[in-house]
Parts: C-alpha cells; sequence; structure tokens
C-alpha cells in the first residue's frame, strides 16, 4: 500500500472504532511520513480509546510540535491527562484549546470535568455557563442573519436558562459588529412578527438611529431558532445537568434542580 493507502485506511477503521486494527496502518503511514501532525495524532487517539493513556499522550505530544495550531489535539492531550489525574496538565492543554477556539464547546466542557474533579465547584459552574455561551455563540457563526433562514414557531417551555446564554451570545457578536444598542421584541412586536412575518427568516435587524447609534433589534425568529437549537443538540442538556450537579455539590439546591429540570425538558423534547 502507498502512504496515502495506508493513512486513508487507518481512517476507515477508525471512524467504525476499530482503533486497534488502525494502528498498524498509522504506523506504515508515519515511516514514511514522519512529519503527518494527524497520523500522530489519530495515532493518540486509537491508543486513548485502547485505554493506552500514557502512549496516547506521547503521540499527541509529537502532533502539537509537529502544528501547535490545532485545538483539537490540545483537546484530546487535555482530556488524556485528565483522565491519569494529571489536572494541571489537562487546564492548561484545555486553555490553549479555547484561545484557540473561543466557541470550543467541547474544550469549555472538558475544563469543567476536570475542575468539578478538583474540587473547585465554583470555578467548575462558571466554565459551564461558558461552555453554554460557546454553544449559543457557534448557532450565530453558522446560521447568517438572512431573510432566508428557517423560520421556527413559538414554542412554551418551562425552562428559561437558555434564554441567557442566547443574549449573551447576541451581546458577544453585536460588540464584534460596533453595536451601540439592543433591543428586544414587545409583546406586541413579536404578536405581529407571528401573524405576517415581515421580516422571514432574519434574526434581528441593525438599525441606525436618530442620535447616529446603531440598535441591533432582535426579532422573535432569533429566540425561537436558538431555542429549538439547543433542544436539538444534546450537548446542552449534558452542559447544563453537569452544572445541576456542581450546584447541587455547592447546596445550591434551588439553582441546580433550575438546571436538572431545564435539562430533562429539553431532553424529552428532543425525544419527540
Amino acid at each position: 500500500m502507498t502512504f496515502n493507502q495506508n493513512f486513508e485506511r487507518s481512517k476507515e477503521l477508525i471512524k467504525s472504532g476499530q482503533w486497534n486494527d488502525a494502528i498498524p496502518f498509522l504506523q506504515k503511514t508515519l515511516t514514511t511520513n514522519g512529519n503527518n501532525s494527524n497520523a500522530w495524532y489519530l495515532l493518540g487517539q486509537c491508543h486513548r480509546f485502547t485505554n493506552q493513556i500514557q502512549m496516547a499522550i506521547e503521540y499527541y505530544e509529537k502532533a502539537i510540535a509537529l502544528d501547535n495550531s490545532q485545538p483539537s489535539y490540545f483537546l484530546a492531550l487535555g482530556i488524556a491527562n485528565q483522565l491519569i489525574h494529571k489536572y494541571e496538565e489537562s487546564l492548561s492543554a484545555l486553555r490553549v484549546a479555547t484561545t484557540l477556539d473561543a466557541d470550543y464547546v467541547e474544550a469549555f466542557n472538558s475544563a469543567a470535568l476536570t475542575l468539578k474533579r478538583m474540587n473547585n465547584f465554583t470555578k467548575s459552574a462558571e466554565i459551564f455557563d461558558a461552555a453554554a455561551d460557546a454553544l449559543a455563540r457557534q448557532f450565530i457563526k453558522n446560521h447568517p442573519n438572512t431573510r432566508k433562514a428557517m423560520i421556527c414557531d413559538y414554542r412554551h417551555v418551562k425552562g428559561n436558562l437558555w434564554i441567557n446564554y442566547s443574549l449573551n451570545a447576541v451581546l458577544y457578536d453585536a460588540a464584534q459588529s460596533n453595536i451601540d444598542g439592543i433591543s428586544l421584541p414587545s409583546s406586541e412586536s413579536a404578536k405581529f412578527e407571528y401573524l405576517n412575518r415581515a421580516h422571514g427568516g432574519l434574526y434581528w435587524e441593525d438599525i441606525l438611529l436618530n442620535d447616529d447609534k446603531n440598535n441591533r433589534a432582535i426579532l422573535p425568529n432569533f429566540l425561537d431558532s436558538i431555542r429549538e437549537y439547543f433542544i436539538s443538540d444534546k450537548r446542552y442538556c449534558n452542559i447544563i445537568g453537569n452544572k445541576g450537579m456542581v450546584l447541587e455539590t455547592l447546596n445550591d439546591k434551588d439553582a441546580a434542580r433550575l438546571h436538572f429540570n431545564e435539562a430533562e425538558e429539553f431532553q424529552e423534547l428532543y425525544r419527540k
């Protein structure tokens, strides 16, 4: 087999979860191209998922030495160090991952879990919030604000934690876009929008006011769409459920229950 054939075969085996079978093909790949950082990373993944954690760490570090611009390499290194209780090393790697990608949900979530294992529950709860904020920012990044965007209908949900994460993401995006202020739809304007859908699939409309200030008017479709996004993405339930456990450990029973309830509600809606 050629270099490319070995590498492609290893990726096929990894995709089907055949970690051990992929190792010889990766080793052959690296024999002919030892500078392939992705092959070293995948070799690390194979060893991690066959419970050879120390070897996995060695291979992740070789991948990073060749290419330190890949957040996934640092995430993998952070998780591996967490598994063998090297928590400071884990956090160090995960910090780099979130520096490289400020919206890397999995890296924030892994950091929060690491802090939980370190019994730093207050900081863990804070980083779970950062994970949920990053998830909301991913929605904005991946769903352009256009009239052609999908229109979602209103759905009543009991939980409202998701609203805070949604608005945090809007504020973050507005700051990057030099928006001076943000306004939410009134009940009257929301009813009118539901009746005529004058703005199509728009999530917001930026308006230049008389004082030359840019205002971002949030439209109902944004809140409806991001709510459905949180329902459809299992990561959201995992994040707030895990935060609920941390809050329970901190003896904040009321806040913990709010998080558990919303995780259960959204999980049930996901199943439907």
